[in-house]
């Protein structure tokens, strides 16, 4: 073998080896790519459910809190009509407005010795 066709061999093998290094960087790139995108799809679905999972919930503490306020109203009818009649004086509520003043501290604004 002469030394141009070894030379050329050894440039044949690099541009070989350059070829098959991008093709397995490519190979490589599309499965973390395609891996990547499988995580998100599982995210995107796991989300989901537990969305659909939160309404449903929502739904169903609107309806128990709608049925437990529409007993307590009928219980509350019930017990006005057998109450006796009171006079509306005697329901209304009295007010009082207090204001009250600490005296002043004579420590307040002293100065501090350490």
């Amino acid at each position: 073998m002469s030394p141009q066709t070894r030379r050329e061999t050894r440039e044949d093998r690099r541009e070989h080896d350059v070829c098959r290094d991008e093709s397995l960087l490519l190979c490589a790139g599309a499965g973390l790519c395609q891996a990547s995108l499988i995580t998100i799809m599982a995210s995107a679905d796991a989300f989901a459910a537990r969305l659909a999972a939160s309404t449903l919930q929502a739904a169903e503490l609107a309806t128990l809190q709608t049925r437990y306020l529409a007993a307590s109203l009928a219980e509350m009818q019930t017990l006005r009509a057998a109450a006796p009649v009171v006079a509306p004086a005697a329901l209304a509520a009295h007010a009082v407005s207090q204001v009250r003043q600490d005296p002043p501290s004579a420590f307040y604004g002293a100065p501090v010795v350490t």
